[in-house]
């Protein structure tokens, strides 16, 4: 009984958000064409109804979907026919869509649960389905507005006779971690059933150490130690921007070179594309981020690939000057056989490199949290809060959409051999993943 209620909140929910969505849509349409009037004067584009109700077959069931409908008196100058509107949201041959079927339930579940509707609406609401940034953050805050009417309407004249506690694991990941979402519905006297409450919680799959942090660093050193090959060990230590990469690097280099291990230090940042490339999509897009940013086969031919298997250990550390964002060609060095490569940066575990790391570590951060860092190391560099909204607004637009996209695409924390949970800087938990040959 509890299931079939879970399921009944979720497809309202669902057709509640895909109603907006389309209208939202249609609106951004319509806008766009607003100054294209006729002789006299009346506009071309104009809404015109609603078209017939059709069933939509998503992972929450089959929702019935009442699509609005435009009236378009525009013409094409080539062809001569008339311009048509098509919804990039729900086509009008689609019954069933990836995106509505991946992506709805857990949109609604997670966002009246936590209040961050952004995440979801990333993969919903993204470039694919035509809606502008101020589109979605028209959608964004009436959901919140919902969601928080909900968290705080009041329940102390309702009589719940009894209580169900029970958790769902959401499959589709909107971070790093699996989302488990805690669900409480009451039952009435009268046998009536309502859902109380939502709340959120991640998994982690694997038993987990807690330590200091020379404890951890002092366990990590332990690790690459514990890690043979016949070329140096090529380690990747990955994470979001401001989830502690290069700091986690520094020190990892200090122990090792304390016992006499050869290091080469090296990072993403000194593999870019120039600036133009960079932001050829914008300044502040996501995919432009994921896939313009990083010259990976650069750091392939003059990096990774030297160092392992069959290389000749003759390597270049850079291939890019941030100060002049021009190339730059160091000269070449030979690396002794048993040398260990830390190298961090944002998305190492993505297919083109996954297999040129030895050993792979991935500093896991809540991405809200991230933003905070962000924004305190660059008050802390600037001596000014100046530039704190524009931190934020790339976070935001740019970073933490990337890498959605990043964890979505390639499932790098299913890759890595050890997750090191930052959050807590100074009290790190860390993980080593099931499927890793590396024992604890």
């Amino acid at each position: 009984m509890a299931a079939s209620l879970i399921d009944e909140i979720v497809r309202e929910g669902a057709r509640r958000i895909l109603a907006e969505a389309l209208r939202a849509e249609l609106d951004a349409y319509i806008a766009q064409f607003a100054d294209q009037r006729d002789e006299r004067g009346r506009r071309l584009v104009v809404r015109n109804g609603s078209h017939q109700p059709r069933e939509v077959l998503t992972s929450a069931g089959a929702i019935e979907v009442k699509a609005p409908r435009v009236n378009d008196r525009r013409t094409d100058p080539e062809t001569g026919e008339r311009r048509r509107f098509s919804s990039a949201i729900l086509p009008p041959w689609a019954r069933k869509t990836p995106k509505v079927t991946e992506v709805l339930p857990p949109l609604y579940l997670h966002g009246l649960s936590s209040g961050d509707f952004v995440p979801a609406l990333g993969q919903f609401l993204g470039s694919s389905a035509g809606l502008s940034s101020s589109v979605i953050t028209k959608l964004t805050e009436q959901w919140k507005d919902e969601q928080r009417a909900f968290a705080a309407r009041d329940q102390s004249a309702v009589d719940h006779v009894y209580l169900w506690a029970d958790g769902i694991h959401v499959n589709i990941r909107l971070e790093e971690h699996k989302l488990c979402l805690l669900v409480t519905i009451g039952g009435r006297a009268d046998g009536r059933k309502e859902l109380i409450a939502l709340a959120d919680d991640t998994v982690r799959e694997a038993a987990m150490d807690q330590s200091t942090r020379g404890e951890l660093i002092s366990r990590l050193a332990e690790v690459i130690r514990s890690v043979t090959t016949a070329h140096p060990l090529r380690v990747a230590i990955d994470g979001p921007p401001a989830a502690g990469k290069t700091t986690l690097a520094d020190e990892l280099a200090v122990v090792l070179r304390a016992q006499d291990r050869d290091v080469i230090r090296a990072t993403i940042d000194d593999f870019l594309f120039p600036r133009a490339q960079r932001y050829r999509r914008g300044q502040y897009s996501a995919e432009g981020c994921y896939f313009d940013a990083h010259d990976h086969a650069a750091l392939c031919r003059v990096l990774l690939d030297p160092l392992g298997p069959g290389g000749d250990r003759r390597f270049q550390h850079a291939v890019y000057d941030t100060d002049t964002d021009t190339p730059s060609s160091p000269p070449a060095t030979t690396a002794p056989a048993d040398a260990v490569l830390l190298f961090d940066g944002v998305f190492l575990l993505r297919p083109e490199l996954i297999d040129r790391w030895d050993l792979r570590i991935f500093v896991s951060v809540p991405f809200e949290q991230t933003v905070d860092r962000a924004r305190d190391r660059g008050t802390a560099l600037a001596g000014s809060t100046a530039d704190t909204a524009e931190i934020e607004r790339s976070w935001r637009n740019r970073y933490i959409p990337s890498q959605r996209l990043y964890f979505a695409t390639a499932r790098p924390t299913d890759h890595a051999d050890i997750i090191v949970y930052n959050d807590q800087l100074q009290r790190p938990t860390w993980e080593v993943r099931p499927h890793s040959s590396i024992h604890r």
